[in-house]
């Protein structure tokens, strides 16, 4: 739970930018995307992952737990190309979201040990 505390903290700490117009195409090379994947090696106890996906017609990203050890209920916030958070779903709306049909979520990063 601290853990997804602190990455929560982490996020909303990120969302926050001063440039208006990021390279969206590359995500990858945005700071704060880079503090998000520095953030989760820090801690690596848990095999978490970075996913890139079209919601509503945008190309956003979340963070999600996928270590088949650990049991939980996800929280999505969904963040776009300059580490915003532009929508947060609820437990009940985030685990429809994972058990939907036809996403096609990529993962772009993992954190594992």
């Amino acid at each position: 739970m601290k853990r997804l505390f602190l990455l929560t903290a982490f996020l909303s700490f990120c969302s926050c930018s001063n440039d208006d117009s990021p390279d969206c195409s590359s995500v990858s090379n945005q700071v704060w995307f880079q503090g998000l994947k520095d953030d989760l090696d820090a801690d690596c106890s848990i095999k978490t992952s970075i996913f890139q996906v079209v919601y509503n017609g945008q190309i956003v990203y979340y963070v999600l737990i996928t270590d088949p050890r650990v049991n939980f209920s996800p929280r999505l916030d969904m963040l776009d190309c300059r580490g915003n958070i532009i929508v947060e779903l609820t437990n009940d709306q985030s685990i429809e979201y994972l058990n939907g049909d036809g996403r096609d979520d990529e993962v772009i990063y993992t954190c594992s040990e």
